[in-house]
């Protein structure tokens, strides 16, 4: 009898410290729960922020880029315009290049102040950022053009003012006077 009772006395302390811990991991389980509750709007406020933030740098980047581009416009086209290798026909169609190139900067400028200045689009996060970076993707495009453009005057200038010098040279040696050729 007495080893029947203690075996019980064994299985009840058993039971008991199951119980025991059921009730601790039962506790643990709720102040997990309580504290991913407690931090979720945390995290989720902090996303949104992050998302914010990531517009903004981006956006950032789009306006640097959108000022490099009326500098290196600006720095070209007064060197272009400073040397006679074009005929005013070839400055004019520059001229009409450049306006539109620049008149798509300022369509993208103005589209991406609507954007950032007037949350009050009925659009998601995830929505916005898709149009700012479509918006980018277009930023680069045409700066990309820009640069294509403005080598391949560069390379014209280039190749043109060799050929004059080539000429001069040339006549210079012969002995023929040209006042055309001599700029």
């Amino acid at each position: 009898r007495l080893q029947n009772k203690t075996i019980w006395l064994q299985q009840t302390q058993k039971t008991i410290e199951n119980l025991l811990s059921k009730t601790r991991l039962d506790e643990i389980a709720a102040w997990s729960f309580r504290q991913k509750e407690t931090f979720a709007s945390y995290y989720e406020s902090l996303m949104k922020v992050k998302s914010v933030l990531l517009q903004f740098n981006q956006v950032k980047e789009i306006i640097q880029k959108q000022v490099a581009m009326v500098g290196i416009y600006q720095r070209t086209w007064n060197d272009l315009k400073k040397k006679d290798h074009f005929t005013a026909e070839e400055l004019h169609y520059m001229a009409k290049v450049y306006a539109g190139i620049l008149a798509e900067s300022l369509s993208n400028v103005e589209e991406l102040t609507s954007l950032v200045s007037s949350y009050s689009f009925q659009m998601s996060d995830g929505e916005r950022m898709t149009l700012i970076n479509v918006l980018s993707d277009r930023v680069e495009d045409n700066y990309q053009s820009l640069l294509r453009f403005n080598r391949q005057n560069s390379l014209l200038s280039l190749q043109r003012s060799k050929s004059l010098k080539e000429v001069l040279r040339i006549k210079k040696l012969h002995g023929i006077p040209d006042k055309n050729l001599e700029r």
